[in-house]
């Protein structure tokens, strides 16, 4: 747990690549821990490292399929990408692991409109509002 914690302290910091190498150890001494490959994705996602950041972000939905974050950030980088049918799977998954939360549905409004579905996006919106 301890590299864990410290990876988290560097992403804070905004010392990526302390954190990288922290959340690596935390995965060569557990690696079923979901959360340093989720803390590593979103690392390597900030310093646009899209494929690796997506293979950390999946090893992290596998191990622990529940988490809505993952999903969240996938659907980011596939945005990102242009991959638009996957980011709207990636939303899709993480709104209905966590139906509140309105950054996951802010990210599937943007989706809506660029997959050409305005009264989907309009209804996303009108959710947004009463947060």
């Amino acid at each position: 747990k301890a590299y864990l914690e410290r990876g988290l302290i560097f992403l804070l910091t905004s010392n990526l690549s302390g954190a990288i190498r922290d959340f690596s150890k935390a995965i060569q001494h557990n690696p079923n821990e979901s959360d340093a490959y989720y803390g590593r994705g979103f690392c390597r996602q900030l310093t646009r490292n899209y494929e690796r950041a997506i293979k950390d972000y999946l090893e992290s939905i596998r191990i622990k399929p529940e988490d809505p974050r993952p999903h969240n950030s996938l659907g980011n980088i596939y945005s990102i990408l242009g991959n638009i049918a996957n980011a709207f799977s990636s939303y899709q998954r993480a709104i209905a692991l966590s139906p509140y939360e309105g950054t996951f549905r802010a990210s599937m409004v943007r989706v809506l409109y660029k997959l050409n579905r305005p009264q989907e996006a309009f209804e996303y919106e009108q959710l947004l509002r009463f947060d």
